[in-house]
């Protein structure tokens, strides 16, 4: 059962192909919200693009700003953003290689404030 609690509201979620972000895109979608998922990997934005008739997806990497400019002047005004993004490392934590490897490729942590910044700002 659902409550509509979010009929005609326009959400905004980032990782969403898959995990947290991919159960909050559902989630929202089933209580009236029409959803932009968005994820890097296109192959589960696929697959979700077809879960609802309250999502549609789009393909963002949150680390780039012209990225996330780019979608934003395409966006109707959001009414949420839920930034899901992180990142998700392989193996044993006490090996870190992944993690450093992470760190480099995103050192100020930026794809967890750019978003926000930028599509609310």
């Amino acid at each position: 059962m659902t409550s509509n609690r979010l009929q005609n509201k326009t959400i905004l979620v980032t990782a969403a192909a898959q995990g947290i972000g991919l159960a909050t895109a559902l989630a929202c979608a089933r209580e009236g919200a029409q959803v932009i998922a968005t994820d890097i990997n296109v192959g589960l934005l696929d697959k979700l693009a077809h879960a609802s008739t309250g999502i549609r997806t789009a393909v963002l990497d949150v680390r780039s700003a012209d990225a996330i400019a780019a979608l934003a002047a395409k966006l109707p005004a959001l009414d949420g953003l839920f930034n899901c993004v992180g990142y998700v490392h392989h193996g044993s934590v006490l090996d870190g290689s992944d993690i450093r490897a992470a760190m480099k490729a995103d050192p100020e942590g930026s794809a967890c404030w750019k978003p926000s910044a930028q599509l609310l700002g």
